[in-house]
């Protein structure tokens, strides 16, 4: 059931990656789609916690404002990314967040791959190379001193994408002083809602100072696609998160969300079916098959 779950997480992000590009055909920012999605994150993870107020922690209003801003800071820094050289990179960098909390679970909580999950891992990173490689765009970055602030933003790009991943990791094996259960199982819902009101003020406040604002139909239909998806996709990760290992979730709803994006973006968005296409198609069911 949790590689399921996991599998249906995945699929939902791949959706939100159809919402940012129908938002693009209308000059939306990701960060504008990410405004939107957090008005109804905060509102819907605030009922769902209806009961988890009063037994509020100081983990859960930190938490929840570095996992939010560290997620808006994130998508910024990806477009600074872009200005400096090309996008496969860049890409590639964000789609590997799963790999700080994999490697965190094994060194600090002791959690093992399988053979077969190893097998695993590696196709899943090789999924994301391979889609990455179908895409191109972007200043190339000659100079050294070019070349390696693109290289310290890639880094600074998956440290910021991974940091909830980690958190919400730590939340669900962690037990605060005289509680009853994990901070992710007493305060779960309200950590989501911190965290995107956090990614709403940085969001919103981004967009305000640079009049980057943009109200068009793509707006609403991307940001309506993005909210819908995402939403479903962290209630499910509220799920498996503490009942399966970091490699099961994590990597599993990795190959699903390229999989699912490769498969939408050719039949509904008309992109071509490039040999990169081809395996990254491949690898992703190799990933999905070997983790188990």
């Amino acid at each position: 059931m949790n590689a399921i779950l996991s599998i249906l997480a995945g699929a939902l992000t791949g959706g939100c990656g159809i919402g940012y590009k129908i938002g693009g055909m209308g000059n939306v920012y990701p960060i504008q789609a990410a405004a939107f999605l957090s008005v109804f994150g905060t509102v819907i993870f605030g009922l769902l916690g209806w009961n988890e107020w009063q037994n509020l922690t100081l983990f859960t209003v930190l938490g929840g404002a570095v996992f939010g801003l560290t997620q808006y800071l994130g998508i910024r820094l990806l477009r600074v990314a872009l200005k400096l050289g090309p996008l496969s990179p860049a890409w590639c960098a964000q789609s590997l967040n799963f790999i700080p909390v994999i490697l965190y679970s094994r060194l600090f909580l002791g959690e093992k791959l399988s053979f077969w999950q190893n097998f695993a891992l590696f196709f899943t990173i090789c999924a994301i190379l391979a889609a990455a490689c179908n895409t191109s765009g972007g200043k190339k970055t000659e100079s050294l001193k070019g070349r390696l602030l693109y290289g310290g933003l890639l880094i600074a790009i998956l440290v910021c994408i991974s940091i909830l991943n980690v958190g919400l990791k730590y939340a669900a094996v962690t037990i605060p002083a005289g509680g009853n259960g994990t901070l992710l199982a007493i305060n779960g819902n309200l950590i989501m809602c911190f965290t995107y009101i956090f990614i709403g003020l940085g969001s919103s406040l981004d967009l305000t100072l640079s009049h980057s604002w943009q109200i068009n139909k793509y707006a609403w239909i991307g940001g309506g696609i993005v909210t819908v998806c995402a939403l479903c996709s962290f209630i499910l990760a509220l799920i498996v998160v503490p009942r399966a290992p970091a490699v099961v979730f994590f990597a599993l709803s990795n190959a699903s969300s390229i999989l699912t994006a490769g498969l939408l973006s050719t039949f509904f968005m008309k992109e071509k079916r490039t040999f990169s296409w081809y395996l990254t198609i491949i690898f992703s069911l190799l990933a999905i098959v070997f983790n188990r």
